[in-house]
């Protein structure tokens, strides 16, 4: 099991919110109550909540990707990717929140975590390079020539002796 204070900042941040999240859509998000009875439905249903669920799925499956240093095609942006997803799910939560009639305590504690997934997307964004748990593969930079070698003492003084042929 890898180190996972060995994450930066934005990471930490993004993949708790994010799954903190992902448990909470599971919860009720609108309850209606008459009498005894009560119904309700969790953030899977409607359109806004299954469009930020997948969301959150695929960018929850990219960073810990990334975490665990699975090569990812490289021609593919990271950065404005989950930066993308983040935002997204954010407005899409906050979407489904207001648009839902009947919220309950769970629907606003998800956008709250929502908003915790887009700052930490944009806090990994911000960073100059994503970290992962592997170890760190530096790129090698050329060896420098090595050092000239001091001439000897007897050519320094000009005393060496003329080769004969």
């Amino acid at each position: 099991m890898p180190n996972l204070s060995t994450l930066s900042r934005g990471t930490q941040v993004l993949v708790g919110a994010g799954v903190l999240l992902l448990i909470d859509m599971f919860l009720q998000w609108q309850s209606v109550d008459v009498g005894p009875f009560s119904a309700g439905q969790n953030a899977w249903s409607g359109f806004w909540g299954v469009i930020m669920g997948l969301a959150l799925l695929v960018l929850l499956a990219w960073v810990i990707a990334r975490v665990f240093d699975v090569k990812l095609p490289t021609e593919v942006p990271e950065g404005p990717i989950i930066v993308g997803l983040g935002a997204l799910i954010f407005v899409f939560a906050l979407l489904k929140n207001l648009i839902d009639d009947y919220s309950t305590i769970w629907s606003y504690i998800g956008v709250l975590l929502a908003a915790g997934v887009a700052y930490g997307a944009w806090l990994r964004y911000q960073e100059p390079e994503s970290v992962s748990l592997a170890a760190p593969s530096e790129p090698t930079a050329p060896t420098p020539p090595p050092p000239a070698t001091p001439p000897d003492d007897d050519e320094a003084r000009g005393t060496s002796e003329p080769s004969s042929t």
